[in-house]
Order: structure tokens, then sequence, then C-alpha cells
């Protein structure tokens, strides 16, 4: 079956639907009735169809799919409606769904749930909350999860590098290449692997302010 999120069914927002190939889509699961669960960032793990979606409960979290049934996975941050941890780029690495998250103590990092628990297993940007509001500065944001030549791949920031091409191998995250070296960082992204290659996008001499964005394409062998 193919699943997708849509709204589909009048004063009902956007709820998870599916297709069989034939006739017409039918509703999956309502999971915010009357207003819509907005779910996202799809991934088939461990037989079931796992995204982030908001119940108008527990904020954006965690959820997945069975066929049959919705459920809550992990609320991450709890503490109601306006407590979320916002999952993202789920990706399926060693048996393991990885995303980025933030439990609101340590900013966006890189988490992991193994069909029972949902953990932070990298904090890559340690910087402690500025206390100003500023929190961002925590976030090391990893993104654009791509898993190539085993390991898992991704853009993130350190908090002193700037956004750099990163790996992690089921216990420790590492800077894979600072391609430009101080703290702005190359904006790594569009991470693609193609022919036995990892792709990617990024700009070797940026500077915020003084340089405007001038991406090219790096590779990556094994």
């Amino acid at each position: 079956l193919l699943y997708f999120n849509a709204c589909g069914t009048t004063n009902q927002g956007t709820e998870l639907w599916r297709y069989n190939g034939t006739g017409m889509p039918t509703e999956a699961a309502r999971i915010y009735p009357n207003n819509g669960s907005s779910p996202e960032q799809f991934a088939v793990f461990d037989g079931q169809l796992y995204f982030s979606a908001y119940d108008g409960v527990h904020g954006r979290e965690l959820w997945r799919y069975n066929g049959t049934t919705a459920s809550l996975v992990a609320d991450i941050v709890p503490g109601g409606q306006y407590s979320s941890s916002n999952p993202n780029g789920l990706t399926i690495y060693n048996g393991k769904l990885y995303f980025s998250a933030t439990d609101e103590v340590h900013g966006y990092e890189l988490w992991s749930f193994d069909g029972t628990t949902a953990q932070m297993v990298a904090e890559i940007n340690p910087t402690p909350d500025p206390g100003n509001g500023d929190t961002f500065l925590m976030d090391s944001s990893p993104a654009g999860f791509r898993v190539f030549d085993g390991l898992l791949y991704f853009s993130a920031n350190d908090g002193i590098h700037g956004r750099e091409l990163w790996s992690f191998d089921g216990t420790t995250a590492r800077l894979v290449l600072d391609i430009n070296p101080g703290p702005y960082g190359s904006e790594v992204s569009e991470l693609t692997v193609y022919n036995g290659t990892l792709y990617f996008s990024a700009d070797d001499g940026y500077v915020p302010g003084l340089s405007s964005l001038e991406p090219q394409v790096f590779a990556l062998t094994p």
C-alpha cells in the first residue's frame, strides 16, 4: 500500500491516508479529529510505518501505524500539546530508527529508536543554554541522513566547525570533513548515494556576510 498525508475529509484536516492501487484512497487513521495531525517524515521500520504527528495532546512526537491502528511511540518532551520533540529525517540504520529530535534540554541532536525505547545517541553540539532565548545555538540539527559504506552520514553543526559532514557508526559520531575550516561551515546538504559514491553539495569558502553561497558537488568514496 501507498501511504501519504492528505486533507481528504471535510473539516478533518490533514491525516494519514492510503491507496491500494485501485479506486479512491481511504483514510487510514484519524489522530487529531477536527484539526488534523499533519503526519510527516514517513519511514518503514520493523514492519510498521513510523512518522511524526501532532495529536493536540502530546505535541509533535514519534508515532507508528501497524496497518490497523496508529499509536504514540515516544513522548520525548512530555508536558502537553505545546511540548514537542519534532522528530525529523527518520532513517533506518543497523536495525534501528534514527532521527533528529530535541528533548528541550540538549537542543536538536541525533536520536534512535530500537522498537521499544527512544534515546539520544550523540550530543554533537554541547553548547549550554545561553539563557537569552537563543536556544538554536544548542542545536547540531543533524539532517540529510544517508547510509553509505556501513555508516550513517549526515550534516550537522557542532558549534565549532559550522555545518559540515558527519558520520555515526552505531556508537560514536565523528566529524568526517571540515570542508570550510572555521566557524561558518560549508553548509553540507543534498547527500545522495550513487554508483558506490556519496555525493553532496558544499561550499569550501562560504563566509556569511562576506560571500554568497556558491556550492559545488563533492564526492566521498569508500
